[in-house]
């Protein structure tokens, strides 16, 4: 995690360089605030992602988010969790990275 973090700083800090290899106090605060919002994010995501997955597996299941539908009194019939995982996964399952996708896309973590 921290190589690839400290390769993402140094791409960036390359196109926002001022030309002289440094940049201003306030460019460094906003670069901090926006690798700081992003690793919130992250770490939000894999929380959500660990409630979720009660067995540990790696996975979501159409057997996990139909317990899940029924602890939030959502009660979704099992046709409906069956295609909300095949429009999502690539198979039966929903790994922590679509998860992450999924996120993503719906803008609930604030991306």
């Amino acid at each position: 995690y921290q190589r690839r973090v400290h390769g993402e700083l140094k791409r960036v800090l390359a196109i926002i360089d001022e030309g002289n290899g440094l940049i201003t106090f306030n460019t460094f605060a906003w670069l901090v605030q926006i690798m700081w919002t992003q690793v919130d994010k992250s770490a939000a995501i894999a929380r959500a992602f660990g409630t979720l997955d009660k067995e540990g597996s790696g996975f979501l299941t159409p057997k996990s988010l139909q317990q899940i539908s029924v602890e939030l009194k959502e009660n979704m019939s099992s046709a409906e969790i069956e295609g909300i995982v095949k429009e999502l996964a690539d198979d039966d399952q929903i790994t922590r990275e679509q998860f992450a996708k999924i996120m993503e896309r719906s803008n609930l973590f604030g991306y």
